[in-house]
């Protein structure tokens, strides 16, 4: 692009008018379609507009939601934003599409992500029971693969978090689970949740890590490690597989049917809980 004085180019447009045109070319052109892409950039103004950046690995978009659509909306992207991995099949799909609702409608057609919406869907309508409202938190994928703090009573946060009561998130999962194969980890960005098939589909392991550490051997590599020398002895966390992947340190199965859930590398349901065995 070249500059030049305006003098010297009588038929100049604004910039007012060049984007004036060019959103009603692209008005007329495209209507109502779906854009899919990454979320990044994200920022509230205090106006409570939200500006954000879509993105895919060879372009950028910047968009706005605008204050009274941003008001509207039942879940705020950002921080805390659910990360859902699916194994399994889960062929029923038209009563998957039920669970989820008209409100979550995904992208896609997978099983996984009709999951992730009946979850969605689920969490809302707990929230309506409970009458409370959703006040969206300050906002950071996806839904494709990948994704608790209480203190002695681990059921004692408000109601406006219904992932918080996991007796009845676990009911909700043995619901899902009839309608197929399932194994399931998900997280809301402080929790990480475990869900093992009712029948033991493919299996479901785990182990605790934390000091003393032991010397592991990875079961499918020649290779061998001192997780001493590589942990701080503050460290603590599980360890989640389809089947044990080391020799060395002890490793549990999943409950059928049942949930594990796991928060600043504690188990806080499930897993014989307190104590965190083994």
């Amino acid at each position: 692009m070249s500059t030049r004085d305006a003098g010297d180019a009588p038929n100049a447009l604004t910039v007012s008018a060049l984007t004036m045109q060019l959103r009603d070319h692209v008005e007329a052109r495209f209507r109502g379609f779906w854009v899919v892409g990454e979320l990044s950039n994200l920022k509230v103004h205090s106006s409570g507009h939200v500006y954000l950046t879509l993105k895919d690995p060879e372009a950028r978009l910047d968009a706005v939601v605008w204050r009274t659509t941003a008001a509207s909306l039942k879940w705020r992207p950002g921080e805390g934003t659910l990360v859902l991995a699916h194994n399994g099949t889960l062929p029923d799909m038209r009563r998957l599409k039920k669970l989820a609702g008209p409100e979550f409608t995904p992208a896609g057609q997978t099983d996984s992500e009709l999951i992730l919406g009946a979850l969605l869907a689920w969490i809302e309508r707990e929230r309506a029971k409970a009458g409370t409202a959703h006040v969206p938190p300050p906002a950071k994928k996806s839904a494709s693969t990948s994704v608790a703090q209480a203190a002695t009573d681990h059921t004692a946060e408000p109601i406006s978090d219904p992932l918080s009561d996991y007796g009845a998130l676990e009911d909700f999962l043995h619901e899902i689970n009839a309608l197929g194969d399932m194994n399931l980890l998900f997280s809301d960005g402080r929790r990480l949740f475990c869900y093992h098939d009712v029948d033991g589909y493919n299996g479901l392991s785990w182990t605790r890590r934390q000091a003393p550490f032991c010397d592991v051997h990875l079961l499918d590599e020649e290779w061998s490690g001192r997780l001493a020398e590589d942990k701080a002895r503050d460290q603590r966390g599980y360890v989640i597989a389809s089947r044990p992947l080391t020799e060395g340190e002890p490793w549990q199965p999943c409950g059928h049917g049942r949930l594990l859930v796991i928060e600043h590398g504690d188990a806080v349901f499930g897993a014989d809980v307190p104590g965190n065995a083994p």
